[in-house]
């Protein structure tokens, strides 16, 4: 597994905003109209404060929710660890930061027992740049191609 090469980077954003960051970089692949829909991160800690899972959602219709992907931390009896897609998204970049992001998750505080929901709309030219920014320095891809396409 990668390793975060700029801790202070990494602890200078909060859990929450890694994870926003994550879809932002992502959004043209997950959303058909790049400047509409909405994205929800579902996540859930434990007592030890460590996320037990996360779910990330689609909607390009108000009242209509997609399940995009989720993550499994431990191990249930009605679900394995890992990540899987559902309802034909794939997002091979996404997949990659979603797993070194939790991977890297004690670098964030914790917050035990806590039910999280990240909404986040269409991202500005400047969220997507700062998203690419923080994600670059932070997993060490200073050099690698963007995965949006900006209009």
């Amino acid at each position: 597994m990668l390793a975060i090469t700029d801790s202070q980077t990494m602890q200078s954003v909060s859990l929450d905003r890694a994870l926003e960051y994550a879809v932002i970089q992502n959004w043209d692949e997950l959303m058909p109209d790049r400047t509409a829909g909405l994205i929800h991160i579902e996540y859930q800690t434990g007592s030890d404060g460590v996320i037990e899972f996360l779910k990330v959602w689609s909607s390009i219709a108000r009242g209509t929710w997609k399940l995009v992907c989720e993550m499994w931390m431990r191990p249930l009896w009605s679900h394995v660890t890992g990540l899987r897609f559902e309802n034909s998204y794939r997002s091979e970049s996404l997949s990659k930061n979603l797993e070194l992001i939790m991977g890297q998750e004690q670098t964030f505080s914790r917050v035990s027992e806590q039910a999280g929901l990240i909404q986040i709309h269409p991202p500005t030219e400047e969220e997507r740049r700062e998203a690419d920014q923080w994600i670059d320095l932070a997993f060490g891809r200073r050099d690698s191609a963007k995965p949006h396409v900006t209009a």
